[in-house]
């Protein structure tokens, strides 16, 4: 699996002009036939979905699953069939595509909360520590999400989607279905989402300083801002409703945008050339105060109507930002994590994680804060009772170069390092463990085995590798073969 890149980039395309509806239709073709570099949009993301480095979708997830009102889980289409044979995910859990984007309904514990994580491939989760439910398969739609949010009042939640291509998902009573608007050609992306107070009112951002005042739970989407700025948008932030409610939006070249009486207007303008990824409106104790973050660890603080620079000790990227009360974290590249408090900036969690991180939904509860993060390879974070935790998990984080099995409970995976690993059990429920260790350092590249019998004893195996090598399994003993040749 290629690790993927970062989606966000200050390099985009120009602003796209007016089309027909026809190019709503031949978007997602366009995308499937892409087959060169593409250095101007988006191109952290493209760099993964248009230049090889694509993750494969899979049908399937572990977890706990509540599919009463829809089986499939998908938006009742044939984006969910089964392919022959049915793949899933055996490592990472619950699924490896990278994660861009969270959103949750707090419970009332922890273990009760209700997150959705979107990403790479079309991929949308729903679930927490108890387990996770895919939603979408990606066979059919691989548009990138981006961003999610959604309003949590009645018995349902009403979760909206974003991503590229201008793709706009909606989900109510439980079901997923295709809302995206026709805007422009479609060539471009929907960053962010942000869901007001009032019911089916939503604010979403784009590349090329697009702008769009959403109603009607997805029905009207309305240009606004227009001209404010020619620059990407990649993080939303709202508060309030009617007349009272005031939005930010940072992107590209440091851009900074508010609405404030339903116009909007540039803020802070030139105090950093540095891109913003995440703006976050603090509330509680920091009531009043606004918090952007982006690259080079750059974090931009409003206070009293005037923007300043703060100094996080980071200088990788920060992609996001959730605060509560006096308490702001930051999360981005390298698996790093900031939290603020008290006007002071902290590393929390160092070594969890070496993957960026890209997302964050948090909630409080009693005082405390239970957190999520989100990001590359399917890795999911949680803060609970003031410590970090991984929701997902790995077999190992060494590449992997082949594999062979002898029967469903005798499965062998080689790798860089000499690794050799083992996954024994059941087809449904095996476990992986490392064998062989020390036997070698040089990397396997193959491998492969026979038995007399299909079921008993155990396999003679052969894996191969750089410099010659090769190492032999005789019983349950690995060692070096050959000698030197």
């Amino acid at each position: 699996m290629v690790k993927g890149c970062n989606w966000r980039s200050s390099a985009m395309n120009p602003a796209p002009g007016s089309s027909s509806s026809s190019h709503r239709e031949t978007r997602a073709a366009r995308w499937r036939s892409a087959t060169g570099p593409a250095a101007t949009v988006l191109a952290g993301l493209v760099c993964g979905l248009l230049s090889g480095c694509v993750e494969v979708p899979v049908n399937s997830l572990n977890g706990s699953h509540d599919m009463s009102s829809n089986p499939k889980g998908d938006l009742g289409t044939d984006m969910a069939q089964n392919l022959s044979p049915a793949w899933r995910w055996e490592s990472p859990q619950p699924q490896g595509n990278n994660l861009r984007a969270l959103w949750g309904v707090a419970g009332a514990t922890a273990d009760q909360d209700q997150v959705y994580a979107g990403g790479d491939n079309g991929a949308l989760l729903i679930g927490g520590s108890a387990g996770w439910q895919g939603q979408r398969s990606g066979v059919v739609e691989q548009r990138a999400i981006l961003g999610l949010s959604g309003q949590s009042s009645g018995s349902s939640p009403q979760v909206l989607a974003v991503g590229f291509f201008d793709l706009a998902l909606r989900r109510t009573q439980g079901l997923w279905s295709d809302i995206s608007p026709t805007l422009g050609t479609g060539d471009g992306a929907l960053t962010a989402a942000w869901a007001s107070a009032t019911a089916g009112e939503y604010f979403v951002v784009g590349t090329t300083g697009r702008i769009f005042h959403v109603q009607g739970t997805g029905n009207t989407w309305q240009r606004e801002g227009m001209g404010v700025t020619p620059d990407s948008l990649f993080g939303l932030a709202g508060t309030g409703s009617g007349a009272a409610m005031e939005v930010y939006a940072v992107g590209a070249n440091g851009r900074v945008v508010h609405r404030v009486a339903g116009t909007w207007v540039v803020e802070a303008d030139n105090l950093v050339s540095s891109q913003l990824n995440s703006v976050w409106i603090g509330d509680g104790a920091a009531s009043g105060e606004v918090f952007a973050v982006g690259d080079s660890g750059i974090v931009l603080h409003k206070q009293a109507g005037a923007w300043t620079v703060e100094h996080a000790p980071a200088t990788a990227q920060l992609t996001a930002a959730w605060g509560a009360g006096g308490d702001l974290f930051a999360v981005g590249a390298g698996g790093t994590i900031l939290h603020r408090k008290g006007g002071n900036w902290q590393t929390e969690a160092a070594g969890l994680t070496s993957e960026l991180l890209t997302a964050l939904w948090g909630t409080v509860r009693g005082g405390q804060i239970t957190l999520y993060a989100a990001g590359n390879l399917g890795t999911l974070l949680r803060l609970d009772g003031g410590q970090w935790q991984a929701l997902s998990s790995r077999v190992t984080t060494a590449s992997l170069s082949g594999v062979w099995a002898r029967n469903p409970g005798e499965v062998y995976a080689i790798g860089g390092g000499g690794l050799i690993m083992r996954r024994s059990g059941t087809a449904a429920q095996g476990t992986w463990s490392t064998v062989g260790s020390g036997v070698t350092s040089a990397g396997l590249t193959a491998i492969a085995g026979w038995s007399a019998s299909a079921t008993s004893g155990e396999a003679e195996v052969y894996a191969v590798g750089a410099s010659g090598t090769i190492v032999h399994k005789a019983g349950t003993t690995w060692t070096i073969d050959g000698g030197f040749l």
